[in-house]
């Protein structure tokens, strides 16, 4: 369990008060989430940046996980026994959700026709509709590490006796399909990618970067514990601080040497940008070209990143690092 600091109350998301208003459900629109905010202003060393940063606000606590509604108006954090609903634009929490042990957030999209935050526990699997404050689902997934959608149900890896496990479940949580790989140690807790029209996953294992489905594992790329994307394509990246590209047929695209170890990889959905958190002198977050890797913008960060998440509509990005979670506006200049 990760620690919490002292701003955080013991198993409740309680660091600062709620909202209140008649709608009372925790849930606001994109609209409610920018009111108050001024006009899209950078700074100045970001004046340049074809894609900027606006700072929207920050939650100073070490996070397990991160997730963004689909408008980027609710962000979803893991705060050890509970997770919470947190509003990006002020960090005020808006609903605790309670699950038998530590809340680990890993996903968010749809599942069931409702907008949805993926957490996982110890042996669970659990579902929580966006701003609801409870769970709708939570299935059965032992020795669990991690957990995420795909447009019929979801993917989770588990450890196994032979080794580490990918399942696929249906929407009812039923497993259809399971391929092991690897071993139970560091296999499982690699860096974890999905396609989640096709249900194609992508490990950063040890070995390499394995493509997994209920054919095969095929070896794609020999970085050892690789950060892996999707969208559309492949993205690897590696210690060395290469990143790569591979497209959905597997040949190869471009190569970048960014200047420091990549810590954290996501990709826009809607506007075609991976994001890269670079562990250089100066720590950055780089916003690229997914097609071309040409550089369009970045910022510092000062502790180590655990993990970028992005909102479906391209509008809201939240960078997950072991003293807090600072949330940003994207603009393009």
């Amino acid at each position: 369990m990760r620690l919490i600091p002292l701003l955080v109350l013991i198993a409740a998301c309680t660091a600062v008060d709620r909202p209140t208003g008649a709608r009372g459900d925790g849930r606001i629109s994109a609209a409610e989430a920018l009111a108050g905010t001024d006009a899209p202003q950078l700074p100045p060393d970001q004046a340049n940046a074809i894609l900027g940063f606006q700072f929207q606000s920050e939650l100073p606590v070490d996070a397990a996980g991160l997730a963004l509604s689909e408008s980027g108006s609710v962000a979803h954090a893991g705060l050890g026994q509970v997770a919470c609903d947190v509003l990006p634009h002020s960090a005020v929490i808006a609903a605790d959700y309670y699950d038998p042990g530590d809340d680990t957030v890993s996903d968010g999209g749809w599942f069931n026709g409702a907008e949805v935050f993926v957490t996982f526990t110890p042996g669970r699997v659990n579902i929580h509709p966006v701003g609801s404050g409870s769970t709708s689902d939570s299935f059965g997934v032992d020795a669990v590490t991690d957990a995420r959608l795909t447009d019929d149900g979801f993917v989770a890896m588990s450890r196994s006796f032979t080794g580490c496990m990918i399942g696929w479940y249906d929407s009812q949580g039923a497993l259809d399909d399971a391929t092991v790989f690897g071993s139970q140690g560091a296999s499982c807790d690699g860096s974890l990618a999905v396609d989640r029209a096709t249900g194609t996953v992508w490990v950063g294992s040890p070995e390499g970067v394995l493509e997994i489905d209920p054919a095969g594992i095929t070896l794609v790329d020999s970085t050892p514990s690789a950060q892996v994307a999707f969208e559309g394509g492949l993205y690897i990246g590696g210690a060395d601080g290469l990143l790569r590209s591979l497209a959905v047929d597997g040949s190869a695209g471009w190569v970048s040497q960014l200047d420091g170890p990549i810590e954290a990889l996501a990709v826009d959905p809607t506007q075609g940008v991976l994001f890269a958190a670079v562990d250089s002198f100066e720590r950055r977050l780089i916003a690229i070209d997914s097609a071309d890797a040409i550089v369009l913008g970045g910022i510092s960060y000062s502790a180590s990143a655990q993990g970028i998440a992005l909102s479906g509509s391209g509008y809201r990005l939240a960078l997950d690092t072991s003293s807090g979670v600072e949330f940003y506006n994207l603009i393009q200049n």
